[in-house]
């Protein structure tokens, strides 16, 4: 299952976006797996943008070892040419 929200606030150089995914197990229903990406994207020029992210991993039933929960902070430069 999929979820995307694209959106716009002010001013109009900056859009919020979000897309969630969740993957529960077909044979397992207490296994989910489950991604979360939000993004700020602020319009630089016609040609360039910079974002910045937050993406969030969760798995119920992580490999010996790991965390259930992973947080990933990003900054971005786009160009478009």
């Amino acid at each position: 299952a999929a979820w995307a929200v694209p959106g716009r606030t002010s001013p109009e150089d900056l859009t919020v976006r979000q897309f969630v995914e969740a993957f529960p197990s077909l044979e397992d229903p207490d296994d989910l797996f489950a991604r979360v990406d939000s993004r700020l994207v602020y319009t630089l020029t016609k040609s360039m943008t910079a974002s910045l992210g937050h993406l969030w991993l969760f798995d119920n039933t992580p490999v010996a070892g790991n965390e259930r929960s992973d947080h990933i902070i990003s900054l971005n430069i786009g160009w478009v040419f």
